[in-house]
């Protein structure tokens, strides 16, 4: 007998391990103490896609339009690096790891891309103001 969540779960034998359900197998399986949490892969790739797109897109609009898409990017790194770690502890489902992963590494680049941008317009910004031709 096995204690999961304060109840008795009798694990049946190689016979009869085939009747388990599925929750019951993923709260049985091996390394976890209880049931596993879900992974977030599909939601932290699509964050990690579309904070790099409109970083990219702020890039052709305004170097300071980076900043609200940013927010995506920062958003996909934080959640894709909490997600693994539990992942890594047995505590998620880890069939979503390589979506996990690749959102975060997007978001790694949408946030470098979009600091770019911000330094990228504050320069253009210091050069147009230093070298302003109607100032005297």
């Amino acid at each position: 007998m096995v204690r999961v969540n304060g109840t008795a779960r009798v694990l049946r034998q190689s016979i009869r391990g085939s009747d388990l359900n599925t929750s019951e197998k993923q709260m049985t399986s091996v390394g976890s103490s209880g049931p596993q949490a879900p992974h977030r892969g599909t939601m932290i790739l699509v964050f990690g896609i579309v904070g790099l797109a409109l970083v990219n897109i702020g890039y052709c609009c305004c170097p300071f339009v980076v900043i609200a898409p940013m927010v995506l990017a920062i958003v996909a790194w934080v959640m894709g690096n909490r997600d693994l770690a539990k992942m890594s502890a047995g505590t998620m489902d880890p069939s979503g790891r390589g979506k996990t992963s690749a959102g975060r590494i997007l978001g790694v680049i949408g946030t470098g891309l979009g600091f770019l941008g911000i330094a990228l317009g504050v320069c253009a910004l210091v050069v147009v103001l230093i070298f302003d031709p109607t100032t005297d």
